[in-house]
C-alpha cells in the first residue's frame, strides 16, 4: 500500500500550496473545492483493483462536489460489491471527507 497524507498532497502527487487564509490551491493557483474526497476515494479504489492505472476520478462542480468513478470493465463488481455494500462504504467515507472541507459529495460510478 501507498503511503498518502491527505493533509499536504493533492491526487496526482503534487504537493499544494496553503494560503494564509487556510484555503487549499494547486500548482497553478486555483482553488480546490475537496482535495481530501477526491484523495481519499483515488487511494482506496486503487488499492481495491486489479488495474489502478486505469482508475480515473472525474471533479463534476454542481451545487456540490460530485465525483464520477471510472475503472476497468474488470473491475467494477470490485467497486460495486455484492449488493453495492462496497459502493455504499465508499460513499459513507466520502461524506465523512467532506466534512472535514465543508462540502457535500456525490459519488457517481460509471461504466
Amino acid at each position: 500500500m501507498t503511503d498518502i497524507n491527505f493533509n499536504t498532497a493533492e491526487p496526482n502527487g503534487n504537493v499544494d500550496d496553503t494560503t494564509l487564509d487556510g484555503s487549499l490551491n494547486d500548482l497553478t493557483g486555483n482553488e480546490i473545492k475537496a482535495p481530501v474526497s477526491k484523495a481519499v476515494l483515488e487511494y482506496i479504489v486503487k488499492e481495491l483493483v486489479t488495474q489502478p492505472q486505469d482508475v480515473v476520478v472525474d471533479e463534476v462542480d454542481d451545487r456540490f462536489l460530485q465525483l464520477r468513478l471510472m475503472v476497468a470493465p474488470q473491475d467494477i463488481g470490485r467497486v460495486i460489491g455484492r449488493q453495492g455494500r462496497v459502493a455504499s462504504a465508499l460513499r459513507l467515507l466520502l461524506k465523512a471527507a467532506g466534512v472535514r472541507d465543508g462540502v457535500q459529495t456525490r459519488l457517481e460510478i460509471v461504466e
